[in-house]
């Protein structure tokens, strides 16, 4: 086993369960898309950074809206000395809509934590039960390895301040 990949994994999850999850229940729930990849977006043919919808209804849940967010804030991480740049332009783009709560925004750098934290158990997981798929079912792993190390290198503090700045 790795044991480097273990300790990586270990604190977002036992952040999760004792902090994370209880600050959640504080929040109102809605339903939400819970995939807002880029290959879900759809956008006017004329205006393409204008994103007029979305495809692919298959993950929501109900949850607070701050969980949808997150899933999306991971597309946007870029491996570069500032990974939340493109993070903190989504983000400003979604509080043009729709003001986001700085109790949200609080948590943001935790739920993209633990939503690595998942993809890398998640992928572990699989290629465990699928052996014969195991190279098609690790592809992603590195990057979800290096977002997830990038975002335990940002303080919990500095992140959200440059999320307050982006919603500004």
């Amino acid at each position: 086993t790795d044991q480097a990949l273990h300790d990586l994994l270990k604190v977002p999850l036992e952040h999760a369960r004792n902090q994370l999850v209880p600050a959640l229940n504080a929040l109102p729930m809605q339903v939400v898309f819970n995939d807002m990849s880029p290959r879900n977006y759809i956008v006017d043919p004329a205006d393409l950074a204008q994103v007029t919808g979305f495809i692919d209804f298959g993950d929501m849940v109900r949850t607070p809206r701050i969980a949808d967010i997150a899933v999306g804030c991971m597309y946007w991480i870029n491996d570069s000395r500032q990974p939340l740049d493109n993070v903190c332009s989504f983000l400003s783009g979604y509080h043009q809509r729709s003001n986001l709560k700085e109790a949200e925004l609080s948590l943001l750098i935790d739920l993209m934590m633990t939503r690595s934290t998942i993809q890398a158990l998640i992928y572990h997981w699989r290629a465990d039960m699928f052996p014969a798929n195991r190279a098609y079912i690790m592809q992603n792993m590195p990057q979800a390895r290096r977002s997830l190390e990038m975002l335990s290198a940002i303080g919990k503090g500095d992140a959200l301040d440059l999320f307050k700045h982006a919603c500004r």
